[in-house]
């Protein structure tokens, strides 16, 4: 399996997580989003996705994008070890969660989002931050609300193994202390981080990011 993404990318570390959680081989192909203004813009990327985003996997020759759609692939081609629980009604909580970061956190304090600000509006490099870390803290509030309302929340984000919430919200919790945010505010939060970074899937996942 390939995996076309950009190391920095937390929507690349959720894909690569899971892959780690599954023990499944892939090889890792880098797209660098600054370079020359951008390889994911570069004809050659465009062929693989016209969507110009990363991460992209491959597998048996076709093409796979979205992080969140990439994760529900592995699961149903790789099954064990499960990253969704068994009943509907967890499968569709888990799906939540995930879709809470993907879609109401992260698209409002991406790196993308602040540059347009800044072209738009010209808005300085804190003004865009104080934007991003806005929603960033609305957005970890609202989750920390679900999980503490949520009867299968354990160890992770549902239950005491990770699932694809838990490949969702530690990327976006690393980039969010990047920023400056203090996630002290979320205790279940930073549980749920320690949590996984005491897993070996995590800690490889993350080591193009930390160095």
């Amino acid at each position: 399996m390939k995996l076309f993404e950009y190391p920095a990318s937390s929507s690349s570390l959720r894909v690569r997580i899971a892959l780690n959680l599954k023990g499944i081989a892939y090889e890792s192909f880098s797209v660098d989003l600054s370079k020359d203004g951008g390889e994911h813009r570069q004809p050659a990327f465009l062929s693989i996705n016209p969507q110009a985003l990363v991460p992209v996997i491959e597998s048996d020759g076709r093409h796979i994008a979205q992080s969140l759609a990439i994760l529900e692939f592995l699961e149903e081609w790789c099954p064990s070890p499960a990253l969704m629980p068994g009943s509907s009604h967890e499968r569709a909580h888990v799906r939540s969660l995930a879709l809470h970061i993907a879609c109401e956190m992260h698209p409002l304090s991406s790196m993308k989002t602040r540059a347009r600000l800044s072209r738009e509006f010209s808005l300085g490099d804190i003004q865009t931050l104080r934007w991003a870390l806005h929603y960033l803290e609305q957005g970890f509030g609202q989750f920390e609300a679900v999980l503490g309302k949520g009867r299968q929340t354990g160890l992770f984000c549902h239950g005491d193994l990770p699932t694809i919430a838990d490949c969702f919200l530690i990327p976006q919790v690393y980039n969010a202390r990047k920023m400056g945010l203090d996630t002290a505010h979320f205790p279940r939060i930073d549980h749920i981080y320690s949590a996984c970074l005491e897993l070996d899937a995590f800690q490889r996942a993350m080591t193009p990011m930390t160095g």
